[in-house]
């Protein structure tokens, strides 16, 4: 008896610890509109780039967001361009500057799971790309594509795409052109 007591007494009070911490990290959200992310995109991906992304920055080929629940999802890399949509947002915003780095963490979690449930995949890939960093002073893919192809984001091959993907991973590893190419000649 007194280890049924004990048993539900653990599972009541590890209920009421995970609800708490869900309102906890639900308040710390910046809650983000769909039509500002789209104010922001200046490239729009093609469903193949979209799963060559998802399949390098997740390990899933399927982009789309899947809800899971707070603890598995502070670990797992399903959801992790809805982060990094969240820390690109975020880093613009002068209220969060100011901000301890814990508290940050916090508020890019919550905002990342505000993202998973109100803004579509497809816009947050799309703003990711049009704002992460591809090396040699290079910011968006459309800048990416013109300063290392000299083509157009829909123009790129597969192999292509995945070079400039991994360049956002590792932009000193992963760099593709001999390091004679001036970087002062990549776009503003």
């Amino acid at each position: 008896m007194k280890i049924i007591r004990f048993l539900f007494a653990a599972v009541l009070f590890i209920t009421s610890c995970h609800i708490g911490i869900n309102l906890f990290i639900k308040s710390k959200a910046v809650p983000i509109s769909k039509e500002t992310i789209q104010k922001e995109i200046s490239v729009v991906l093609t469903d193949n780039q979209m799963q060559i992304a998802s399949y390098i920055f997740t390990k899933n080929k399927n982009p789309r967001f899947k809800h899971l629940l707070l603890l598995p999802d502070m670990f797992s890399v399903k959801n992790n361009v809805a982060r990094y949509t969240a820390e690109f947002y975020l880093a613009n915003n002068d209220q969060i500057k100011t901000i301890t780095t814990t508290e940050r963490r916090f508020i890019i979690i919550a905002t990342a799971r505000y993202i998973v449930k109100h803004i579509d995949y497809k816009d947050c890939y799309n703003y990711f790309f049009s704002k992460c960093y591809f090396g040699r002073n290079v910011f968006g893919l459309k800048n990416a594509c013109k300063f290392y192809f000299n083509k157009n984001s829909t123009d790129l091959t597969e192999a292509e795409f995945t070079k400039l993907c991994l360049l956002i991973m590792n932009p000193a590893k992963y760099d593709f052109l001999p390091s004679s190419i001036d970087s002062d000649k990549a776009p503003p």
